[in-house]
């Protein structure tokens, strides 16, 4: 007798199926969900993705691995016998999250399939903000957005500016001044004078070429409100300073100085508590142009270092010599010598200076 077409057809179809679920195999009801809008100020949302293993072996979820910390998973812990149910639950946290959310998770298993990704989705509507969330800083009766100011890598061309913002929470006026400010640096308030709940702008604005300095440096500004000091009254400044080539044409970069160095590592070896080494590392300027070694900065007082030439000719060679001592130190010691030029393959050079000290 001869089976019907659809009856062989459907046949086929299962035994391919049965033969591709050999060992565990976990199959999702879906693998995605959407939450939609939810709000910040309600908390965590949960959805659970359920699961079957349709393999003919228990089915392990070895881990399941988040790709946000905002995200709290929990599953079956039980291996899943074959044709049982199971499920991972995903808890998000929108905290501090506006706007729109894709995230997923990794579910590690000992199936055929060994990792399956699983997705979330949706937009958190941001809670509205108060005056602390957005001026978190307290003095006196200012709340400022930052009490801190970095200007980021500059080069000594380049002006720089930041504003910080102010808002007055007290019942009277608040006038704002800075008796003394840094010459390398222009602060100005507007308004100089703040009234009840009125907002103010700071606006700093520093010179890196007046700064005369390189590396990362740091400045304190302390303030006066309504004419009274107190040493709470203070802005902390800092900037990283370095040449920058970013806008170097081809030619520029060709002619530029060009730092090689025979070894970054000084290796003392062995030596005894309190003995002192010379240490010294050579290089050449393979440039076109003056190399200009800016700066040279130990990681630790242990080293002193200098460089014989701060300013090297095209072809010449100049040297970074130094003392280690090593008073107080003890077994392996690593310590560092930054040395900043105008090279712009080495802007920032790290040297090394290694051993052990019995």
């Amino acid at each position: 007798m001869k089976l019907p077409i659809f009856l062989i057809v459907t046949v086929i179809i299962y035994f391919n199926a049965y033969a591709q679920q050999k060992g565990p195999n976990i199959s999702f009801e879906d693998e995605s969900h959407n939450f939609g809008k939810i709000n910040e100020v309600k908390g965590s949302v949960t959805y659970t993705y359920n699961f079957r293993n349709t393999g003919d072996e228990p089915l392990i979820i070895k881990s399941v691995q988040p790709s946000c910390g905002c995200t709290t998973p929990e599953w079956s812990r039980e291996p899943v016998v074959p044709g049982g149910k199971g499920y991972i639950k995903a808890t998000f946290n929108p905290a501090g999250r506006p706007g729109s959310f894709n995230k997923s998770i990794a579910v590690i298993t000992n199936g055929i399939t060994e990792s399956v990704v699983i997705r979330f989705s949706g937009e958190v509507i941001g809670k509205e903000l108060t005056t602390i969330d957005i001026y978190p800083f307290a003095i006196g009766d200012l709340r400022l957005t930052s009490t801190y100011i970095s200007f980021g890598k500059v080069s000594p061309e380049r002006l720089a500016s930041r504003n910080i913002d102010v808002i007055n929470t007290g019942t009277s006026s608040v006038s704002l001044s800075f008796p003394s400010i840094p010459s390398h640096m222009e602060v100005m308030v507007n308004p100089s004078t703040i009234k009840p709940n009125q907002k103010a702008t700071i606006e700093f604005s520093y010179d890196p070429k007046k700064k005369n300095d390189w590396g990362f440096v740091s400045d304190q500004i302390s303030f006066m409100l309504n004419g009274k000091t107190d040493g709470s009254y203070k802005f902390n400044v800092s900037t990283h300073i370095e040449d920058n080539y970013t806008n170097a044409n081809p030619q520029q970069l060709a002619n530029a100085p060009k730092m090689i160095i025979e070894n970054k590592t000084f290796d003392f070896g062995r030596i005894k508590a309190g003995t002192s080494i010379e240490i010294a590392y050579r290089f050449k300027n393979a440039g076109k142009t003056n190399l200009e070694i800016h700066k040279i900065l130990p990681s630790c007082g242990c080293t002193n270092i200098k460089t014989k030439e701060k300013t090297v000719k095209p072809g010449s060679t100049g040297e970074i010599i130094g003392v280690f001592n090593s008073a107080g130190q003890k077994g392996v010691v690593n310590k560092t010598i930054t040395v900043i030029t105008n090279d712009p393959q080495n802007l920032n050079l790290v040297f090394w200076v290694r051993g052990t000290v019995e």
